[in-house]
């Protein structure tokens, strides 16, 4: 008997020590496999979300992943316009960088040999694809180069239409400006929900997958116009809303730092002047678009949940620029004040930093290419202009550059001359902890025509120019040369 126990502890010993290298071997297989990549790129979201500390704000799916994740509170975009914008965070380049600073020029053109975020997670191993608007803004420039599944643009649906099914009448329009609609339509009559139903199709086929995946997801709202379903109109009572402030221009402000608000007051032939109800409907409409869009990114989150890929989803939401709703009587974006140049950034990377996290670390959507290659352990190309914000993700005290850098031209929008139009000004943006510095240059002398400065503590709505004071003269000189290391390709 004593024989036979002997015998026995000796198998179970090696069947224990068997077991092990096949257990570490799994470990080790299940380490190797490289994340998946949820990119989710939102158009004119800026940061009235719940998250972010507005009060009024309805935008339960979007704070839910920012309970998951790290909320960025100062993150800027590198040009407050849809299609420079995007050039710029999926090339990880900035405007000056790919000269691209207008909706007349497009990525391939100037740069046939520019590689983008999907295109080089595609390169390293990834399924890439992209549904609705991640790229640009118009035509061509819309499409990637080379993806694993060509990017799409959901059929049958326009970005600026409800669409019923054929034969079924049309709800009537219960808004009064021609910028919105108040219809009792479903969701299905929308584009961003095809374009998250899309999503949510190819989830689920691409789980069933060994290889990881790169989906890049744009929805077009809270975009004007703003014609959402009656439902998200009724998630709020009109006079909750809160008025616009700051309504008057920046005192000292240059009139270099305004433009002609034309993509809510239209173009200069038929242009309009906006009375109180009319800015109060925009505004509601805005935070109707807003929560429709946050109801359809819920579908897709859900949908890595229902898939049991969440725990190796790497998810990241950015708006491409900010929007100002009446501040600083400014509509729309274009500008350089803190409602354009600040946008929503929220990573949420499995295993890394503590969930519900909130930093002030500046951060710029240039570093958004090598957050992710780091964050998938990918090497990243040599011509980024960008920084890693690993090291934020693992401490939200930490830091990880000292500014950010906004540019837009003027005019603001130029259309005509194609390609080979040029701006007569270039205004650059530069953001520290404290401060925000303007400079208004002649686009071919270089000269500085405007400056503008502004105490984000003591002024976070940025009400006072401080150049000509003595605070101001005081402040300049560094500001001035931080920003020219900047726009010269330096660090900071």
């Amino acid at each position: 008997m004593r024989l036979f126990v002997a015998l026995l502890l000796v198998l179970q010993a090696v069947s224990h020590s068997n077991a092990a290298p096949a257990s570490d071997a799994a470990s080790a297989a299940a380490s190797a496999k490289k994340p998946n990549v949820l990119f989710v790129v939102f158009d004119d979201l800026n940061n009235r979300l719940g998250c972010y500390g507005d009060p009024v704000a309805k935008s339960p799916n979007l704070d839910r992943l920012a309970a998951r994740g790290t909320v960025f509170t100062r993150s800027f975009c590198q040009q407050p316009i849809c299609g420079p914008s995007r050039a710029s965070f999926m090339s990880g380049r900035r405007p000056d960088s790919l000269g691209i600073w207008s909706m007349t020029k497009f990525l391939y053109d100037l740069h046939p040999d520019a590689v983008t975020i999907p295109q080089w997670f595609m390169q390293h191993g990834y399924t890439a694809m992209s549904i609705g608007k991640v790229l640009g803004g118009y035509g061509k420039e819309a499409d990637f180069k080379t993806l694993s599944v060509q990017d799409r643009r959901t059929g049958g649906k326009t970005k600026d239409e409800f669409a019923l099914g054929e034969g079924a009448p049309m709800p009537p329009n219960l808004a009064k400006d021609l910028l919105c609609e108040n219809r009792d339509v479903p969701d299905d009559a929308c584009f961003d929900t095809a374009s998250a139903s899309l999503a949510i199709s190819e989830l689920r086929a691409l789980a069933k997958k060994s290889e990881p995946f790169f989906l890049a997801l744009g929805i077009f709202k809270p975009h004007s116009p703003y014609k959402v379903p009656k439902r998200y109109w009724d998630m709020y009572r009109r006079e909750d809303i809160p008025d616009i402030h700051p309504a008057d221009r920046p005192r000292n402000a240059p009139e270099l730092a305004f433009h002609a608000n034309h993509e809510i007051v239209g173009e200069p032939t038929a242009r309009r002047k906006l009375d109180e109800d009319a800015k109060r409907e925009i505004r509601h409409g805005y935070y109707a678009a807003m929560s429709y869009a946050d109801a359809q990114f819920g579908r897709v989150l859900d949908t890595l949940d229902e898939l049991k890929i969440r725990d190796n989803t790497i998810v990241v939401i950015i708006g491409d620029n900010g929007f100002e709703l009446g501040e600083h009587d400014s509509w729309g974006k274009m500008t350089l004040f803190g409602w354009d140049a600040r946008v929503p950034l929220i990573i949420s990377a499995p295993g890394i930093g503590k969930g519900g996290a909130k930093t002030s670390a500046i951060s710029e959507l240039i570093d958004i290419f090598p957050t992710l290659t780091d964050l998938s352990g990918l090497p990243s190309p040599r011509q980024l202009d960008g920084t890693s914000l690993v090291p934020v993700l693992k401490d939200a005290g930490a830091s990880v550059k000292s500014a950010a850098l906004t540019q837009h031209p003027r005019p603001a929008l130029y259309w005509g001359g194609g390609p080979q139009a040029l701006p007569q000004v270039m205004g650059y943006g530069l953001s520290t902890d404290r401060w925000s510095y303007h400079e208004w240059r002649d686009f071919k002398t270089g000269q500085v025509v405007a400056q503008e400065l502004y105490d984000e503590q003591a002024d976070p709505l940025e009400t006072v120019n401080l150049v000509g004071t003595v605070e101001a003269a005081a402040q300049i000189p560094a500001l001035a040369q931080k920003l020219e290391a900047i726009t010269r390709g330096g660090k900071r």
